[in-house]
C-alpha cells in the first residue's frame, strides 16, 4: 500500500485547524448556540417534508419557492455565525490568539482551571 492515503489523518477535522485559538465571551457562546438550534430546526423542518413526501401524506409539509428560498437563507445565515466564532469575528466579544504563544497558554491554563472550579461547586 503507498504512503500516501486518502484521508491523511484520523482526525477529519485536522485538515481545517489552523494554528489560532478563539476566546468566546458568554454573549457570543449563546450567539454560536442559537446559530446551531436554528440549524437543527430547520434540518428537522425539511427532514419532515421528506417523511411526509415519502408516506404519501393527504396533506403533506409543502413549501412554496418563497418559503424555500426563507429556509436556504436562515441556513446561511447561522452557518456564518458558526463560521464567525470559529474565526474570532463574533460579536460582542471574542479573540482570536495564536496557539503555542504566552496569551494562547495563558488562556487555556484560565480555562482548565475554570472548568475545574465549576465541577467542586458545592
Amino acid at each position: 500500500m503507498s504512503a500516501d492515503h486518502t484521508i491523511p489523518s484520523a482526525d477529519v477535522f485536522q485538515v481545517l485547524a489552523d494554528d489560532s485559538a478563539v476566546y468566546l465571551c458568554g454573549q457570543s457562546t449563546a450567539r454560536l448556540h442559537s446559530a446551531v438550534q436554528g440549524i437543527h430546526a430547520l434540518v428537522a423542518l425539511l427532514a419532515q417534508r421528506e417523511l411526509d413526501a415519502e408516506v404519501d401524506l393527504a396533506a403533506p409539509c409543502t413549501f412554496d419557492s418563497n418559503v424555500a428560498q426563507g429556509i436556504l437563507s436562515a441556513i446561511a445565515c447561522c452557518a456564518e455565525v458558526v463560521q464567525s466564532a470559529a474565526t474570532g469575528h463574533i460579536y460582542p466579544t471574542a479573540q482570536r490568539v495564536s496557539v503555542g504563544s504566552g496569551a494562547h497558554q495563558h488562556l487555556e491554563k484560565a480555562a482548565m482551571q475554570a472548568g475545574r472550579m465549576e465541577r467542586e461547586k458545592p
